[in-house]
């Protein structure tokens, strides 16, 4: 809260009945004199200047000496004094002492002028030499309390308001000012008691109200503030910073239109007050209007604009809009007015880190560490920045520094294990889980991210034993779900698999990774409806998913729906033209349609996409041998040949189309090069069987065939 200065008044000499009583002068001359006395006095509203000349003018006539002449100095000093020449007061104030060191009030109103200088040791000298002097002036009293007061001496100040209470018990100034002093000192009950008794005193005094307000706002009892500021604003509607602070009283009860209403008061009497522009624009930031808080801080930045916690928080106000180039702008004027503001650079960082511009973020963030070593804030989001640049060790490194200055934040160790986990070092990530979860036994994610790096440790019934509590945490949340259906599906426990995610999509209808799953589980169960329509449903959530067509395809296939599958195969391969697996998988289709030029025809494109691809250089192959184009399919089986030596079948059926041509000498290499390979492989057996029979070498077909009976052909 803002409480405004308090003027403390200055007692002129009383010399009028003096000069009357001198009887001194002739009848001129002493009219003469007289009208300078007038002048030195003040008499009929005489402006400072006209005083000191006349004060000066009784100095130097030499018709005054001694004490009698000591007024003269008095009053030219509160002339100077209310000129704030405050060097020439204390002269004259001195001046006055040296003439008549008995009086008090030439040591008052010199400590009040040091006072004024900032020199409260020698006002308080002077503040006692006048109680000395005169133990029943509560002014010096009053004086000397408020010098003790600004050097935070509250016992002995409220020891000397309390004097001026047992001398007057009616003086409103010493109980409102004992009142400052115990409310400096937290005592606020004891303060709330004075200015309580000031205001039954003078009701009417809006500044006892305000100062009362103070007192309840430190108790944070908002509600008897802002009556008090009512009153004071009733007592003084003209008065913006009465506005201004019951404003402020609003906003910290988070009543942000009240509060908003005081500052436009406080604004429509003083238009040209920045702190009030700026303290409505946060009231209008805290409503999350930021448009207005913008437009009041632009405002305030143009009648002050060297007030950097303004830029600051239109720097905020642009964030939150997401404005990020003007966020960095108001924060870069920041740093600009006051290069070690570490909090604008954190600021800015995270500017930088919203456009995914980490390496400027990583920059600022360093600049705040280096301006503030324990700045845990700057150093926990420069990890992030590190880890979203995928510079895992960088990002460890800077959560291990923040767990050092925060052992206790969950956040910081579940942070480290995403980090660990994105190294594949799963011990590492359910290290730092665990210890989140010690910290934080409701904090769902790290149950979730710890099962995940379960599952990828192949720990199934850990990991969902951790999604079990995950979603006993969050019950509504489908990916708890998700991730236990993952985990039984990776047991091969498609039941519960299923079960899981058919209630993640009850409670995500939209979750394309729960059909994914789903339609894995019902396909590996041989529920080839159920994959069917899973996939049918990613479809819908996304037309263009080729992969989702794709696996359509492969169920329709398994169903035998060949027409089915060769019309999904083909809407995928229209989304993605070079998705090799679509073709080949159409290709075998065709393939068991009987339609092989088809066939052929995608093998084909399978493999210009991919010439590596021995698979579909088999495909094709078989295509071409059902096709009786024995060499081609020759050709091609001796190409996957070349790309995969140790593939025995793809000796096999080369061997059946060289026995389709004859050559019998071929086919038996071929057959025994596949039984090498595999020893257990009975059609290779059966096959060289027949080409030895061809031959009519019997022996050896017979020994042939009965290998493969044994070996179960």
């Amino acid at each position: 809260m803002v409480g405004r200065p308090r003027r403390s008044i200055l007692h002129r000499a009383c010399v009028v009945g003096t000069l009357v009583t001198a009887g001194l002068f002739a009848p001129a001359a002493n009219a003469q004199i007289q009208q300078q006395v007038d002048l030195c006095t003040g008499s009929g509203g005489a402006a400072p200047e006209q005083r000191i000349a006349g004060c000066t003018a009784v100095i130097q006539s030499d018709k005054y000496t001694g004490k009698n002449l000591a007024f003269a100095y008095i009053d030219r000093g509160v002339a100077h004094y209310e000129k704030r020449d405050y060097d020439r007061a204390i002269r004259d104030f001195a001046g006055a002492v040296q003439l008549d060191p008995g009086s008090a009030r030439g040591y008052e109103n010199r400590g009040l002028a040091l006072r004024a200088k900032g020199e409260f040791d020698g006002a308080i000298a002077d503040y006692t030499e006048a109680i000395k002097l005169d133990p029943t002036d509560t002014s010096a009293f009053n004086g000397r309390g408020s010098a003790l007061m600004e050097k935070k001496d509250y016992e002995r100040a409220i020891a000397d308001y309390g004097a001026v209470i047992g001398l007057d018990r009616g003086n409103i100034v010493a109980y409102g000012s004992r009142g400052n002093a115990y409310r400096a000192k937290g005592d606020y009950d004891r303060a709330i008691a004075d200015y309580d008794e000031a205001i039954r005193l003078d009701p009417n005094r809006a500044r006892l109200h305000e100062d009362r307000s103070l007192a309840y706002f430190y108790k944070r009892d908002y509600d008897r503030a802002i009556a008090d500021y009512t009153d004071a604003i009733r007592l003084e509607p003209g008065n913006a910073l009465t506005f201004d602070n019951r404003g402020r009283l609003y906003f910290a009860k988070r009543d942000f239109d009240r509060a908003i209403a005081d500052y436009t008061d406080a604004i429509r009497l003083d238009p040209k007050d920045a702190s009030t522009l700026y303290r409505r624009g946060a009231a209008y930031a805290a409503k999350h209007d930021q448009d207005r808080a913008i437009a009041d801080y632009s405002s305030a930045i143009k009648l002050d604009p060297g007030r950097r916690d303004i830029f600051e928080s239109r720097g905020n106000a642009y964030y939150a809009k997401q404005d990020y180039d003007r966020a960095i702008a108001d924060y870069a004027e920041v740093i600009k007015l006051d290069p070690n503001t570490a909090n604008a650079y954190a600021a800015r960082g995270n500017s930088y880190s919203a456009k995914r511009d980490y390496d400027d973020a990583i920059a600022d963030y360093t600049a705040a560490i280096r301006l503030g070593p324990n700045n845990r804030s700057a150093i926990y989001n420069r990890a992030v920045a590190y880890r979203a640049k995928q510079d895992y060790d960088r990002a460890i490194a800077d959560y291990a520094e923040a767990i050092r200055l925060d052992p206790n934040d969950a956040a910081a160790y579940a942070s480290r294990g995403n980090s660990f986990a994105a190294k594949l070092d799963y011990d590492g990530a359910i290290a730092d889980y665990t210890t989140a979860i010690r910290i934080d036994p409701g904090n769902r994610n790290s149950f979730y991210n710890r099962a995940v790096a379960y599952r990828a440790k192949q720990d199934y019934d850990r990991a969902i034993a951790d999604c079990t509590e995950a979603i006993r945490l969050a019950p509504g949340d489908a990916t708890g779900y998700l991730g236990r259906a993952n985990s039984y599906a990776g047991k091969r426990d498609y039941g519960h698999a299923i079960a899981d995610y058919s209630e993640a999509i009850r409670l995500a209808p939209d979750d394309r990774g729960a059909f994914v799953g789903r339609s894995f589980a019902y396909y590996s169960t041989q529920n080839y409806d159920g994959a069917i329509a899973d996939y049918g449903e990613m479809i819908r959530l996304d037309p263009k998913d080729a992969r989702a067509w794709y696996n359509r395809g492969l169920a329709q296939a398994a169903k035998q729906d060949l027409d089915g599958a060769i019309a999904s195969y083909s809407e995928a391969i229209r989304i993605d033209p070079r998705d090799k697996l679509a073709l080949r998988s159409r290709g075998l289709a065709y393939f068991a349609r009987q339609d092989y030029d088809h066939a052929i025809a995608d093998d084909t494109e399978a493999v210009t996409l991919d010439p590596g691809d021995a698979a579909t250089l088999r495909n094709r192959a078989s295509a071409y041998y059902a096709a009786k184009d024995y060499d081609r399919a020759i050709a091609d089986y001796s190409g996957a040949i070349g790309l995969d030596p140790k593939y025995a079948r793809g000796y096999a059926n080369r061997g059946l189309s060289y026995y389709a041509r004859r050559d019998y000498d071929h086919a038996i290499a071929d057959f025994s090069e596949a039984i090498r390979l595999d020893a257990k492989y009975a059609f290779a057996y059966n096959g060289r069987g027949n080409a030895y029979e061809a031959k009519g070498e019997i022996d050896r077909a017979d020994a042939d065939f009965a290998a493969a009976k044994r070996l179960g052909n």
